[in-house]
């Protein structure tokens, strides 16, 4: 969450973690204050150094970096193409994970000269080392193949003749009749026994009955050899 308005008191971005703060009239303290010569750089930081107030660490908090440079190059910006991500700031990276209100991990407190006293924190990405990259993102997982219609199968006939076998009104008229991989006709019907035993590179026929009550019946059957799985009873 980002917050950059002109009202909000310094004390404010301490309790509001991941804000970003414009303190009215603030300028950067002189712990953060950046300089024309000061130039951005990855160097760890020294045994003791500390956050300046404006970050919200606890006092003695351990720091990974602290130096001038830019979310960018940190490599620990929130977001990909975050306008400021290559405006230089000071920042502040801890070298343990806590708690700093809706934020939780490793946090990267980052102090920009422009605007004056614009404040963010943010969490390190997992994994993040000083120095190199962010880890990639996990591969997306490939989808499943969705499997072709067999050569052959009984007829759609021939499958409303066996659907007829188990409906509740065998002489009721057909609402729908359908055919495709079982992985899409079995959607919502997890849990019921026949439905989990079917094969999920399988191909179904689908016949559903409808009565005058606004009930209706469905049966599953195998496309290619005629085999009754189940049927499901359903009100409109």
């Amino acid at each position: 969450m980002r917050l950059g308005t002109l009202v909000l008191a310094v004390a404010t971005a301490l309790m509001c973690g991941g804000c970003r703060v414009v303190p009215a009239g603030a300028q950067p303290s002189a712990s953060s204050a950046l300089t024309e010569s000061s130039s951005p750089s990855i160097s760890p930081a020294a045994p003791d150094a500390e956050a300046p107030p404006e970050c919200g660490f606890p006092p003695g908090t351990a720091l990974e970096y602290a130096g001038r440079s830019t979310t960018a190059m940190l490599d620990v910006r929130e977001v990909a193409g975050d306008p400021m991500s290559d405006d230089p700031a000071d920042i502040y990276i801890t070298r343990d994970e806590f708690d700093q209100g809706e934020l939780h991990g490793r946090l990267a407190c980052a102090i920009y000269a422009e605007p004056a006293g614009f404040v963010e924190v943010t969490v390190v990405p997992e994994g993040w080392e000083l120095g190199g990259a962010r880890p990639p993102d996990p591969p997306t997982p490939e989808p499943t193949p969705v499997p072709e219609r067999p050569s052959t199968g009984i007829s759609q006939s021939d499958a409303i003749a066996i659907a007829r076998e188990v409906a509740r009104h065998p002489e009721a008229e057909v609402g729908y009749v359908s055919n495709g991989p079982a992985a899409e006709a079995l959607m919502g019907l997890q849990g019921i026994e026949w439905a989990d035993a079917i094969p999920a590179d399988g191909w179904l026929w689908q016949v559903t009955f409808r009565y005058d009550n606004g009930e209706g019946t469905t049966v599953v059957i195998d496309y290619v050899d005629g085999t009754l799985y189940g049927s499901f009873d359903w009100i409109e």
